[in-house]
């Protein structure tokens, strides 16, 4: 039995939209780092949420590093890291953290 989580599976509508996006990040030369539909979506977010500045990132990875930074994790601290056997999902701190703080691994059940 394959017991795999996509959590990105890649998706293009029928209609072909994001094709549009694609082709105007090239003519703009928006490939990397960031572009104006970037800039956009944290507007949109801001707006929608109604305060703060959201952030928008490249990974999961770097999203535990900004929060693991806002929440002021430093080294001697203590970081719980939980995994569930089932999914095979475990989350972790990133490795650019890894000497900054403690850890202690737990197992999530239902």
């Amino acid at each position: 039995m394959d017991k795999r989580l996509l959590l990105a599976s890649p998706h293009m509508s029928d209609e072909g939209y994001e094709l549009k996006y694609i082709h105007d990040a090239f003519q703009k030369n928006w490939i990397a780092p960031l572009g104006e539909n970037v800039n956009e979506f944290e507007k949109t977010m801001g707006a929608y949420m109604g305060r703060g500045y959201p952030v928008a990132l490249s990974a999961g990875t770097a999203a535990l590093h900004l929060a693991m930074i806002l929440a002021g994790v430093k080294p001697g601290d203590t970081l719980l890291i939980l995994g569930d056997e089932e999914t095979g999902i475990i989350v972790t701190k990133p490795d650019v953290l890894r000497d900054a703080a403690d850890d202690i691994f737990g197992k999530m059940e239902k």
